[in-house]
């Protein structure tokens, strides 16, 4: 789903359906609601398969994600895709290390995935 939101906003760019503007925010905004509104549904799975119907469905929407914001940094700085992909990274990887310690104390204060599922929506959203 990736490559194929990647030809989505590619045609919508190109086709001048809608401005790079446009796509971007909308290739974002799929990218995050999406995920948002199905992180609740899959912590309130009871089965196999529907958790894992629901966790593909939520990876594809989130995968939409990589024409808006990902894209950006071609926008913005086209000669220094690296440098900025870099700085990027790293600061988006100081919630990921936090995250941990998030989950530990609702797992052990909720004893429930739904109260981490939950955060991560809000977040998310």
């Amino acid at each position: 789903t990736g490559a194929l939101g990647g030809w989505v906003a590619d045609h919508l760019v190109s086709t001048r359906a809608a401005s790079l503007l446009q796509v971007r925010k909308v290739m974002t905004a799929l990218g995050m609601a999406g995920p948002a509104l199905l992180l609740p549904v899959f912590g309130a799975t009871h089965s196999l398969a529907a958790a894992i119907a629901v966790l593909c469905a939520l990876l594809g929407f989130a995968t939409v994600n990589l024409s808006g914001v990902l894209a950006n940094h071609l926008d913005i700085a086209p000669h220094n895709v690296g440098e900025m992909q870099g700085i990027t990274n790293t600061v988006a990887t100081v919630p990921g290390m936090a995250s941990v310690a998030i989950t530990g104390y609702l797992l052990h204060h909720f004893e429930s995935w739904s109260a981490v599922f939950a955060m991560c929506a809000a977040v998310e959203a």
